[in-house]
This record gives structure tokens, C-alpha cells and sequence, in this order.
């Protein structure tokens, strides 16, 4: 991947988290019985939705480099890239999930919660199954899928030629 790739990659992942951590802040609260918006006055409430944010933006990079190398290593096909979805919310994403959701609700930080915690939880957060079955179409469609899509796109208006930003090595 070339470093404007990587750039590009960096910039779509920080615009995700802006446009969708707050929804997902708000349904993980609300499935933890709090309020949808973390009680504060003013900005206060609106940024608590970000809070974790940093850290679920930093979670991306070691999930996707997972599921990317994992998704080579099988064989690059659709199972192979969902294979490692499964895995990737296995050994990434649900902890760090976990652990800002119980951050949320225990109105403490990141590192609170670690303390608090003990290992089993942390390595086995609730929800973990949920997280990976959430993972393998993001995976799927992240390793697979986006990259089929670009090459017809590179077919139809390039004819074959041209680069449009396939990373996986065919």
C-alpha cells in the first residue's frame, strides 16, 4: 500500500468514527441500560459520545491488518475474508469494545476499567460472539467484495487499465 493509500485509509477510518461512534455509543449505552446521551450539560453530553473514540480508532489498524493478512493467508476468496472477520472480533475488536462500553457505564476511563477488571473478563468480554458475527461481512466486504467491485469498475471505465486502489495482491 502506498503511503496516499494509507493516508487515504487513515482519513476514512477518523470520518467513521465522527459519523458513526456516536450511533454506536448510543445503542451500546442503551443495551447497557444507561441513558442514550451520557448525562452532562451543554457540549459535555455531546462529547461524551465520543468518548473511547480514540481508542476504537486505534483498535482498527491491529483488526484490519489481521483480517487482511489472515484473508491472504487462506486465499483471498469471500470465506477466507469472513474467516478472518470472525477471527479478528475474536482477538481485537471485542476487548476494546468491552472495554468502553463498561467505561460508559462505570463513568470511568479506559484505563480505569483494565484496573478494575479482572483477566478473564477483559479476554472474554459479553458480547464477544456478537462482535464477530459482526465482523465477517465488514471483513467480507472490507477484503473480498471491495476488491471485485473495483476491478469491474477498473473493466468498465478504464479498460483494465488504471489504478483505482485494489491493496489484497490477487
Amino acid at each position: 500500500m502506498s503511503t496516499t493509500e494509507a493516508v487515504g485509509v487513515a482519513c476514512g477510518a477518523g470520518m467513521d468514527i465522527i459519523l458513526n461512534y456516536p450511533p454506536w455509543v448510543v445503542a451500546k449505552r442503551l443495551g447497557a441500560g444507561l441513558s442514550a446521551v451520557p448525562q452532562g450539560k451543554g457540549l459535555a453530553s455531546g462529547f461524551g459520545l465520543y468518548c473511547g473514540g480514540g481508542a476504537l480508532l486505534s483498535s482498527t489498524a491491529p483488526t484490519w491488518i489481521l483480517q487482511e493478512r489472515l484473508t491472504a493467508f487462506l486465499g483471498k476468496g469471500p470465506l477466507a475474508a469472513c474467516l478472518a472477520g470472525a477471527v479478528g472480533g475474536l482477538c481485537v475488536a471485542s476487548q476494546i469494545e468491552g472495554c468502553i462500553t463498561k467505561a460508559h457505564v462505570w463513568k470511568t476511563t479506559l484505563l480505569g476499567v483494565v484496573r478494575l477488571m479482572s483477566l478473564r473478563p477483559l479476554l472474554l468480554p459479553k458480547g464477544m460472539v456478537m462482535t464477530m458475527c459482526r465482523e465477517v461481512p465488514c471483513s467480507g466486504c472490507l477484503f473480498f467484495l471491495r476488491d471485485r467491485i473495483t476491478e469491474r469498475l477498473e473493466e468498465r471505465l478504464n479498460g483494465g487499465a488504471g489504478h483505482l486502489g485494489v491493496e489484497v495482491v490477487r
